[in-house]
C-alpha cells in the first residue's frame, strides 16, 4: 500500500513540475531559431523565471520518490504507472493553465486510468 501511495506522489510531483514548466515557458515565450541565436540571453531567462526555478526542486522530490519506488517494485510494474501522467496532466492544465479538455481527453485518460489500475493491482497483489 506505501509503494502505491509513494508512486501517486511521484506522479503529482512530475505533473506538478510539468505544469510548473510550462506557466515558465509562459512567461519565456517561444524558442524559435532567432531566440536560439542569443543563446546566453536565452539561458538567461530560462534560469530567473520563477516557476522554472521552483520546477526544480519539486522534479528533483519526483525523482527522488521515483528511486524509492524503483527499490520496492518490479519496473514492469512501476513504469506502466507513469502513464498516469496523462491523467495528471490534462486536468491540472485544464485547472491551472485554463486549457480546455474535449470529450476524446477525458474518453482517453478514462481509459489511461482503467489501464493504470489493472497493471497495478496485478503487480500490487
Amino acid at each position: 500500500m506505501i509503494s502505491f501511495l509513494i508512486i501517486i506522489g511521484v506522479a503529482a510531483t512530475a505533473a506538478t513540475a510539468h505544469i510548473l514548466l510550462k506557466i515558465g515557458m509562459n512567461e519565456v515565450g517561444e524558442i524559435n531559431t532567432e531566440s536560439i541565436k542569443t543563446p546566453g540571453k536565452l539561458i538567461g531567462q530560462l534560469v530567473t523565471t520563477p516557476a522554472i526555478l521552483a520546477a526544480i526542486p519539486v522534479y528533483a522530490i519526483s525523482n527522488i520518490g521515483w528511486l524509492i519506488v524503483l527499490s520496492r517494485l518490479n519496473l514492469s510494474v512501476a513504469y506502466p504507472f507513469l502513464a498516469s501522467l496523462y491523467i495528471f496532466l490534462p486536468i491540472l492544465s485544464m485547472l491551472f493553465l485554463s486549457e480546455s479538455l474535449s470529450a476524446q481527453h477525458w474518453v482517453g485518460i478514462v481509459v489511461i486510468g482503467i489501464g493504470v489500475g489493472i497493471v497495478l493491482s496485478a503487480g500490487l497483489a
